[in-house]
Formats: structure tokens, C-alpha cells, sequence
């Protein structure tokens, strides 16, 4: 937490050390802020959504699981996973029959329909990533950080894709460049 305080604090500073660099990493720092609050409005939502079917349905705790569900969405593929695992065993403790199987149920529509509609609306197709890397990346983040670095995976992914974006060339060198004889 130190170590992003200060990074936060300072990261103009350092960026500008970098030279050529700080046109793009600048770049890159927008293009996670705008990811971050485009997936933390759509979290919110989800969540109120999530607790207000959830109370019509008189599961207990809805509010509590409709917190669950803005948290956890923000670690994909798994956060979802897991609610709908948590979900299932809350609905075979408290409900019978068919309606036993209807919390997990219901949740799973109302995170397809985010995760294929509302999201992609919100967050368009200029930060789409394959699939494949997003899940690889979180994995790898899992494995490396544990649960904080599949927080922290998908973030870096997208800088890290901006970074390396050739739409986001480097200026050429110039003589009058201080950086020139150094790179």
C-alpha cells in the first residue's frame, strides 16, 4: 500500500524521467482510469440489480450479496464464479424445491447480461483484450500475488497493451533530445 501511495504521489515525476516514454505511459495511465471507473459503475449496478432481485426473492442477506457480487465482478471469470458457487449453497439452505436452484440461476443471467451487454456498451470495443490473455493474465496474477494479483492482473494487462500499442509510437530522437546519446 506504501509502495502505491508513493507511486501515486510521485508517478509525474517518474514518468518524466523516462523521456520518450512519458507521452505513452501518460497514455496508458488514462486508459486504466477510464477502465476503472466505466467497470466500477458498471460493479454498482450490478450489485444494486443483484440485491434488489435477490430481496423480491426473500434470500437472506441480499444486500450483503449484492456487495458480493460488485466485488467480486471486479476479478473476472472467478468473482463470478464464485458467487455462483456461494449462491448455490445459500439457496440449498434456504429454499426447497426448484426454488433452491434459483439464486445461482438468477445470477447468472443478470452477470451474462453485464458481462455481454452493459459492459461492452460502457466499456467499447477501444480496451476490448482476447479472452484468453484475460484469463491467463488473472491466473498468472493468482499464482504470482494471490488474491490481490488477480485484482491487479487485468489493469496491468491493459497498460501494459497500451504500452506496447504501435498506435502509440514514440516520437522520433532528436539532437536536442537529453535522452539521445543515453538510448
Amino acid at each position: 500500500m506504501g509502495t502505491l501511495f508513493f507511486f501515486t504521489l510521485t508517478r509525474d515525476d517518474l514518468y518524466r524521467l523516462t523521456g520518450p516514454l512519458y507521452g505513452r505511459l501518460k497514455h496508458a495511465d488514462k486508459a486504466v482510469a477510464r477502465y476503472f471507473a466505466a467497470i466500477t459503475v458498471v460493479n454498482a449496478g450490478l450489485g444494486v440489480v443483484t440485491a434488489g432481485i435477490f430481496l423480491a426473492l426473500g434470500l437472506e442477506y441480499a444486500v450483503l450479496w449484492g456487495l458480493a457480487a460488485a466485488l467480486l465482478n471486479y476479478v473476472l471469470y472467478l468473482g463470478p464464479l464464485l458467487m455462483i458457487l456461494g449462491l448455490g449453497i445459500a439457496g440449498a439452505l434456504q429454499f426447497t424445491g426448484a426454488l433452491a436452484v434459483a439464486p445461482p440461476v438468477l445470477f447468472l443471467i443478470i452477470n451474462l447480461t453485464e458481462a455481454n451487454i452493459v459492459t461492452p456498451l460502457l466499456v467499447g470495443n477501444r480496451l476490448a483484450v482476447n479472452p484468453l490473455l484475460v484469463f491467463l493474465a488473472i491466473v498468472f496474477g493468482l499464482w504470482l500475488w494471490g488474491p490481490i494479483g488477480a485484482f491487479v492482473a487485468l489493469p496491468l494487462l491493459l497498460w501494459l497493451g497500451v504500452m506496447l500499442d504501435p498506435r502509440h509510437s514514440l516520437p522520433a530522437k532528436t539532437a536536442e533530445d537529453p535522452l539521445h546519446n543515453i538510448m
